[in-house]
């Protein structure tokens, strides 16, 4: 289990052990996970701190070349590098397990390729937008997770099932 944990992690994820959170759920009681879950606000999330790592970079390099014009490249290519560096983690992590073409390499190509060009302030947007995207997909699962959640709940725990001849058990 601690391997699987390990790999886990390794991933850009996190696991829990089920067994509380599966006799809760036994108990058609929420998890203690599930309730933690939910009191977490939004702007808590992971995606969100990176998000606001991302902006606070790119929003320092405009402020920085507006100040100095001519650190321009450096400014944007720092901003770059701090937006990107999360998501090319994940890439290369989930590359050494072989799975070589998902979103995050794409992204990660995407911004040394505009960077080697010269354009560093569109890469470091476009990265921007895509870890926005990522945080209100995020939002939009669990939103959806939630209501399958409360769906489940109004289903009955017992049920009575009906013999040949008309008696329920």
């Amino acid at each position: 289990i601690g391997q699987i944990q390990d790999a886990v992690r390794k991933l850009g994820f996190t696991a829990e052990m089920p067994s509380a959170a599966a006799a809760a759920a036994d108990a058609g009681l929420p998890s203690e996970p599930e309730e933690a879950q939910r009191k977490k606000a939004w702007w808590q999330a992971p995606k969100a701190k990176q998000l606001g790592i991302a902006a606070a970079a790119i929003g320092g390099a405009y402020l920085a070349t507006f100040l100095q014009p001519d650190i321009e490249y450096w400014a944007f290519t720092l901003a770059t590098v701090i937006a990107v560096w999360p998501i090319a983690r994940k890439a290369f992590v989930a590359a050494r397990y072989g799975a070589f073409f998902t979103i995050q390499m794409l992204m990660t190509i995407a911004a040394i390729g505009a960077v080697i060009i010269g354009e560093q302030e569109e890469a470091a947007v476009v990265i921007l937008l895509f870890t926005l995207g990522e945080m209100l997909e995020g939002l939009a699962a669990d939103r959806a997770r939630s209501g399958i959640r409360a769906l489940g709940k109004l289903l009955p725990r017992d049920a009575l099932v009906e013999g040949q001849d008309g008696s329920t058990t």
